[in-house]
């Protein structure tokens, strides 16, 4: 075919206008070439098609109408579509060039760095192009082969958050591919296999918006992981593993904020997984505490497995590989004085559970008084108690860089709660504050929420597993009513008590910012939820609420159904775990999809 049909709307390139510079590739439908639109002296790729493609006339229209489709797209993470070829043995779509390749390509290449605003940069942008698909008019785009190679990149501008552009590709021909490796043909289907969600295993299954959900997820795990879904495992394996409701392992240096938007899209039940809208705002609450951090410059590389399969691992990094680096019976105090410094020069101080103790405190308080790049430090699971504390404290209080502190898994107590919210009182750049399993207890919740009465700049803080009763949970409450910068506090795994979900309600009846409230494993039955619910009533900045595990029964159904009536900003409603009935459930879940903007997650997959 040589001429444009009336239905057809993309520019109709002729092959003497085309020439192809260096072949990039190949994959379902054909070739790809590096090359140059010369009329216009412009760089392209040239996606050139198997000839058998084009063989059964039927089929050449439906692929030049996806095509069509394609070329009036315009959005700034969708691949653009500049036109195609069609003339007798040669067909070829022309689209946008991106220099570095696919994001598989950046996840292989060990020379390109990765930092976690990097890494919450790349999913956004990846969702934010589904996303746009999925909210088409009048008919949306579902892409059906969702994978890391149909991701592509080139890099941002120097003065953007944004390291890397990032745009969706090869969105409207999957249903055309003819790769066997991509598609079962006993069941008929489109997607490479290792991303494509468990219902499409059934062969009257259709791809929806939920099964690209699950393969975003998917992609989420190979952003987090830089390894190659299922490696090692045959094909009939990990099928098997996915239809069982098994996933892959999530490392634990991974972000909980991040952890949880790859476990929310590969949910096994499609119904469960969030829509690209709600991804976007999980997203964007995990990013908040790293924008104004810039530390795409991070200089650290991300894990990389060093024994077994990948699906299965131990982790580690290149900046101490394992615990025994820096063990007391390996080096001398000398030796683990240079260690220290030679790591504490980069944007982002990484040692986790390396058996720091407090006079290797001093050595990092000294380095971060005078470091000017340090944006992240993490000494989780430790051996660090208030002693050493107070050289980092003092350390904070002359910092003018640092925006993570993860003190996570060390015996800091009440003392060192103390130290710490001494100092973060004066500070005015740290935004994120994790302080999971340090012992603190209600004492030690007093002086963190003293602080938070002071503290205009954090913007999340994590309190998880710290023995705080409803008394510690009190003065938390009463600090956040008037505080008008923390977005998410994680109180989970505490003993709030019906006591203390009543001074929960009470804060959220005042304040006017926080986003995200984690009360999970606090035994707040339905009483306690049903003060919260009080709180809700005129709250509206609230988007998330997880309060699994809490013994809630159906007693709350009522109360359920009128929060998500009457809340205007819920997306997230974290119900796993608790004693609903399954008609309990049904009836919920009838009441969100009624809503449509708020996720209701009931089970753990």
């Amino acid at each position: 075919m040589t001429t444009a049909s009336t239905d057809q709307k993309f520019i109709y390139i002729p092959a003497d206008d085309l020439k192809r510079d260096k072949h990039l590739g190949s994959g379902g439908f054909g070739d790809v070439y590096r090359g140059t639109w010369v009329s216009r002296r412009f760089q392209v790729a040239i996606k050139v098609f198997r000839v058998t493609d084009f063989e059964i006339e039927q089929q050449q229209k439906e692929i030049m109408r996806e095509i069509s489709a394609m070329y009036c797209i315009r959005f700034e993470h969708v691949l653009n579509v500049f036109g195609a070829c069609a003339e007798p043995g040669y067909h070829a779509l022309v689209v946008e060039y991106m220099p570095l390749g696919s994001l598989n390509d950046i996840l292989k290449n060990d020379d390109i760095e990765l930092s976690w605003l990097d890494r919450w940069s790349i999913v956004n942008q990846m969702t934010k192009g589904i996303n746009h698909l999925h909210q088409l008019k009048p008919s949306p785009i579902i892409h059906r082969d969702i994978k890391s190679h149909n991701f592509l990149m080139k890099w941002g501008p120097q003065n953007d958050n944004n390291r890397f552009i990032v745009k969706v590709g090869d969105f409207g021909l999957a249903k055309f591919r003819s790769d066997t490796n991509s598609q079962p043909t006993s069941v008929g289907l489109v997607g490479t296999l290792l991303w494509m969600a468990p219902e499409l295993f059934d062969s009257e299954s259709k791809h929806t918006k939920a099964s690209d959900v699950y393969a975003l997820g998917m992609c989420f795990w190979e952003v987090a992981t830089r390894c190659i879904p299922y490696e090692g495992m045959n094909m009939p394996s990990a099928l098997l593993h996915v239809h069982l409701g098994h996933r892959l392992e999530v490392p634990s240096d991974v972000p909980e904020d991040f952890k949880e938007i790859i476990r929310a899209a590969w949910a096994h039940d499609p119904e469960e997984r969030p829509t690209c809208f709600l991804l976007l705002e999980m997203i964007d609450t995990g990013m908040t505490p790293l924008l104004s951090s810039n530390s795409s410059t991070a200089n650290y590389r991300w894990p990389h497995p060093i024994s077994g399969s990948r699906h299965s691992i131990t982790f580690s990094t290149d900046r101490l590989n394992t615990s025994s680096s820096m063990s007391k019976t390996d080096k001398s105090d000398e030796e683990r004085v240079t260690t220290i410094k030679k790591y504490a020069a980069l944007a982002s101080i990484k040692f986790c559970d390396q058996e720091l103790q407090d006079s290797d405190m001093e050595v990092i308080g000294n380095e971060l008084s005078i470091n000017s790049m340090c944006k992240e430090l993490v000494l989780k699971n430790n051996e660090i108690t208030p002693d050493g504390v107070q050289p980092l404290s003092e350390a904070l209080s002359r910092n003018s860089t640092l925006k993570v502190l993860n003190l996570s898994g060390n015996p800091l107590k009440m003392k060192g709660a103390a130290c710490l919210g001494s100092a973060l009182c004066r500070n005015s750049v740290l935004v994120d504050l994790r302080l999971d399993s340090t012992r603190m207890g209600d004492e030690g919740a007093r002086k963190i929420a003293d602080m938070l009465r002071a503290n205009h700049t954090l913007v999340y803080v994590g309190l998880n597993h710290n023995q705080i009763t409803r008394v510690g949970i009190d003065f938390l409450s009463i600090a956040l009513e008037i505080n008008n910068n923390l977005q998410s506090i994680d109180i989970s795994s505490n003993e709030a008590g019906v006591d203390g979900a009543k001074s929960l309600g009470k804060m959220l009846l005042h304040n006017r910012n926080l986003c995200k409230l984690y009360v999970d494993r606090n035994e707040i039955g339905d009483v306690g939820f049903m003060s919260i619910f009080d709180g809700l009533k005129k709250n509206a900045t609230l988007f998330k609420l997880s309060v699994g595990n809490n013994n809630i029964t159906d007693r709350t159904l009522d109360t359920i159904i009128s929060l998500l009536k009457i809340s205007g900003t819920l997306t997230t409603i974290n119900l796993r775990g608790n004693k609903l009935s399954q008609v309990a459930q049904n009836k919920i879940q009838q009441a969100a999809d009624l809503r449509k903007t708020c996720n209701v997650l009931f089970r753990n997959k």
